[in-house]
């Protein structure tokens, strides 16, 4: 039997797909024992997707002889991002392969999970969906639909509701930590803040109003859910998106209004989250992060009102010159672009001010957010020193290798036991930094390759937003998830999502290009 060429892409774009969707809609929702072992089973569910994924792909590639060059030619032809994963793959290699600790380097058993074999179907995965997957707007709604679902089970936990039992058998002390289908807070916001980056961008550069009004909705939903996660990574998402998008989208007046109904509906949002917890305080978890600093300033009320007063205008405004064209002069980006400057340019300010100008005292009411010490973070900043000091202990070869994948937990256990029961009253496996722990781990020229990648697939998909403007939910997606990676850990719950996320994003842009 003669199988074609294009016969044997459609048939590998096809178990691709499966595989894609499998992640974004399955990986969120899927789980056996609760939270006892979410991590194991989402690790699991993962790695057996992108096993079987491989093993139908290579089998029916045998079956089909496929000899064409061309087929060959697509997987080995390479750019900037290409060669950055591959170099960030042997980097764990040869750090796996130097570790004093080869068997937990290799499975990542005494951390997270997130070894040189996790790494290694990372890899896999990536050439597979980045030659052959035809990302459609339909697959980024399904991955909206799915977290959709995530977003209001975990609104459901914050009203103290469990409606899945998953709390039924935790400790009193652990019932706040985890929520949804997801596990720890930390982790929840992190998928949120992939699901609320697509919702939003895609709500703003709709066009087609069915798509916008299920946009809306999702983003809403996400505004509760990452607020009422009640983690502090997830003020770094939103704020990161709400700086960002506007230098992408300030260019026509329809998306400039759009962005304006996501400002009024977060700060409204804010509002009804705050008379939630004032009428029904008994009933909910209540805000325990950044965000109380917003939901206690007395003035909220009267901001919700100007900025749905700012949008009306804007709109009849719009009603009253709707013969003129809709289209911007660049003087709104660069406005923002400088506004965004400012506000960063200060930012830099008060941290320096209240670390190295002898000023703490002038934040005493952010002192917890910006003034550096071992406390900071919930003890991040205790378990960074950690880090360091052992990773500066460590041998030349290590010091250029790391110590191994997912190997932290390791030299911390080992050698800083008592003084983390002693400072935190816990043990810590990880540095709660994802750049922090790939230094340590897989060394300074592993993080330089992971950095390149995500910089690169960024640029790369940035540039491809004029013929495909849904991609940009995915570049935003990307930087949201990268910035709050400063205080998170990469698990395999959410960061498979993200990778998936943008090796779908890399395959547009490669199909695109193709195309052309």
């Amino acid at each position: 039997m003669k199988i074609d060429n294009n016969s044997n892409n459609k048939w590998k774009e096809v178990i691709i797909t499966i595989h894609v969707l499998m992640i974004f809609a399955g990986l969120p929702l899927v789980y056996r024992d609760y939270y006892f072992d979410i991590l194991a089973v989402k690790y699991y569910f993962y790695c057996s997707c992108v096993i079987i994924m491989s093993i139908l792909i290579l089998g029916y590639g045998i079956y089909a002889k496929v000899k064409r060059y061309d087929e060959y030619k697509r997987i080995i032809k390479c750019d900037i991002t290409d060669i950055a994963i591959l170099t960030f793959w042997i980097f764990s290699l040869l750090s796996t392969v130097f570790s004093p600790y080869k068997f937990e380097a290799f499975w990542g058993n005494e951390g997270r999970l997130s070894g040189f074999f996790l790494l290694t179907l990372y890899t896999v995965s990536y050439f597979f969906i980045t030659r052959w997957f035809r990302l459609k707007q339909w697959h980024l709604d399904l991955f909206l639909a799915a977290g959709i679902m995530v977003c209001l089970l975990g609104i459901t936990d914050y009203f103290r509701l469990d409606i899945l039992s998953f709390k039924v058998r935790m400790s009193k002390e652990q019932y706040e930590m985890f929520t949804s289908t997801i596990g720890n807070i930390n982790t929840y916001t992190a998928y949120v803040g992939l699901v609320m980056a697509v919702s939003v961008t895609l709500f703003v550069i709709s066009k087609d109003l069915k798509r916008s009004c299920f946009y809306f909705v999702t983003t809403v939903t996400c505004f509760f859910a990452i607020i009422m996660g009640t983690s502090d990574n997830a003020y770094i998402s939103l704020g990161v998106l709400l700086l960002l998008l506007p230098c992408f989208v300030f260019d026509y007046g329809m998306k400039l209004r759009r962005y304006l109904i996501v400002i009024s509906t977060l700060f409204t949002v804010i509002q009804c989250i705050d008379f939630i917890n004032t009428y029904m305080g008994s009933k909910v978890l209540g805000i325990d992060s950044a965000f109380n600093l917003i939901i206690q300033y007395k003035w909220l009320s009267s901001i919700v009102v100007v900025l749905w007063i700012m949008t009306i205008i804007a709109y009849i405004f719009r009603y009253l010159h709707k013969e003129k064209d809709d289209r911007l002069s660049n003087h709104y980006r660069n406005i923002w672009m400088i506004f965004t400057g400012v506000i960063i340019l200060a930012i830099s300010f008060i941290f320096y001010d209240a670390n190295f100008g002898g000023h703490p005292e002038r934040y005493n009411s952010i002192s917890n957010y910006i003034v550096f010490n071992d406390a900071w973070g919930t003890y991040r900043g205790f378990v960074w020193k950690l880090g360091m000091e052992e990773y500066m202990k460590l041998p030349l070869i290590n010091k250029i290798f790391g110590s191994g994948p997912e190997t932290l937990g390791i030299l911390l256990s080992l050698n800083r036991r008592g003084e983390m029961v002693s400072v935190a009253n816990q043990i810590y496996d990880a540095a709660h930094n994802e750049y922090l722990q790939f230094f340590i781990t897989i060394g300074p020229f592993g993080l330089a390759a992971y950095i390149t990648f995500l910089v690169s697939s960024t640029i790369k998909i940035v540039k491809n937003i004029s013929q495909l403007p849904y991609l940009l939910g995915i570049a935003m997606a990307i930087v949201c998830y990268s910035a709050q990676a400063i205080i998170n850990i990469s698990l395999p719950i959410t960061t498979p999502i993200f990778l998936t996320l943008l090796m779908c994003g890399i395959a547009a842009c490669r199909y695109q290009n193709n195309e052309q």
